[in-house]
């Protein structure tokens, strides 16, 4: 919902609600025997039922004192989550590897291996304020504040256990100047916070990761063409990360930090009055900058080092009014997992759109994401199947 309450006040509110259920049955495999034939398995079932809502409110209001035009911003966020896991598991027949029988009857035991479910709750205060001088200068300073707690009972138990409750202010700054001839460097910084969840082996809870980024830039816009540049550097860095605990196995110790500078370009333009491009490419060099457990200079799991992606969208003003056409392509460059002992191949992947405005109120739009179901998958702890074909049907009706 957006709002116009006169000509300098706006107020905005976004309301997100989400909700997914999933059954999973899968095997686990064991050992080899001493003959090394005999492959022992384990049988396991796991239903997850995830739900959450959130709304937030923003109020901006615009406003002119002497030669500066003023932007500000304030808004408030609430978001709940419950997260609820049942697990069983079960038995089933040995494997012989060189001779595989395959369909083994299943047996799960009649009492759950686990049954826990999670709720987390999130308030956030934030502020903004967006200034413009004599049309040359842009400041941006804007800051927030962040409450995040979450507990996780154990429902065969009836045990309930903190997660973490912690709180944070993060702040972020840009300067912009804008010269007579379309370009416009800039310069910003900004700051991160994210919960973390587990315990160390002393039972206190993971400390927040936190961020920070520098970048400069500049932007490239003409007066009068319906073209922009722009060309980034950035330096990125996330500490508080978990590494493996080396003085007591199996639990983890906050002593890592990871590292990313690169560069980014990216351009805009509209070829014909019907016809958009965008471009982009972007270079990341990772490493994991600080570990207890000897991986420094290490590349992060799942970050490539190139990225890079085009799409053109055309709109059939002239033969078909309200229709349009989008498609592109996404290319993530060769990654590695966690450990560094893997490299995963990079993939390209393909996505399209179809649009059509019915009305000057109505439109609707499909989204197609990875149209040819390109197979590929990522690594970081382990490793997972990238999204497969979707599509997403979207009706919107403006007032």
């Amino acid at each position: 919902l957006s709002h116009e309450i006169n000509d300098q006040i706006t107020f905005r509110q976004n309301v997100l609600h989400f909700s997914a259920d999933t059954d999973w049955n899968y095997l686990t495999a064991g050992g080899l025997d001493a003959s090394q034939q005999l492959l022992s398995r384990g049988a396991a079932t796991r239903a997850d039922e995830n739900s959450s809502w959130s709304i937030d409110n923003q109020l901006e209001f615009k406003w002119d004192l002497g030669a500066t035009q003023h932007t500000s911003l304030m808004g408030l966020d609430y978001t709940e989550q419950t997260f609820e896991r049942l697990q069983y598991r079960g038995s089933v027949a040995d494997l012989n590897l060189f001779n595989p029988i395959y369909g083994s009857t299943v047996t799960l035991n009649s009492n759950p291996a686990s049954h826990t479910k999670q709720d987390s709750k999130q308030l956030g205060i934030y502020a903004q304020e967006h200034i413009k001088i004599a049309d040359k200068w842009v400041v941006m300073l804007g800051g927030r504040y962040d409450k995040i707690e979450s507990d996780s009972k154990n429902k065969l138990t009836n045990i309930t256990t903190e997660d973490y409750n912690d709180d944070a202010f993060t702040g972020r700054a840009g300067l912009v100047y804008l010269f007579d001839n379309g370009f416009a460097p800039y310069i910003s910084y900004s700051e991160s916070f994210e919960a973390a969840s587990g315990q160390d082996v002393n039972g206190s809870p993971f400390k927040p990761t936190e961020g920070e980024q520098y970048e400069i830039g500049l932007r490239y816009q003409p007066e009068g063409q319906a073209l922009s540049i722009t060309a980034s550097v950035y330096k990125l860095t996330q500490k508080n990360v978990t590494t493996a605990d080396l003085d007591n196995p199996g639990f983890a110790i906050q002593q890592g930090e990871v590292e990313s500078k690169g560069f980014e370009l990216e351009a805009r333009a509209n070829l014909t009055n019907n016809l958009n491009l965008i471009a982009s490419y972007g270079y990341i060099d990772n490493a994991v900058t600080k570990s207890n457990n000897g991986t420094e200079g290490n590349r992060y799991g799942a970050v490539p080092r190139h990225l890079a992606s085009l799409w053109a969208d055309y709109k059939f003003t002239e033969t078909v009014p309200g229709l349009g056409l989008g498609a592109g392509v996404r290319y993530y460059g060769r990654s590695f997992n966690l450990a560094n002992t893997y490299e995963v191949p990079g993939f390209t992947v393909v996505d399209a759109v179809v649009n059509y405005s019915l009305t000057s109120e109505w439109s609707l739009a499909l989204n197609i994401n990875n149209l040819f179901d390109e197979e590929y998958a990522t690594c970081s702890y382990a490793c997972f199947y990238g999204v497969e074909r979707s599509a997403v049907a979207t009706a919107t009706y403006n007032w």
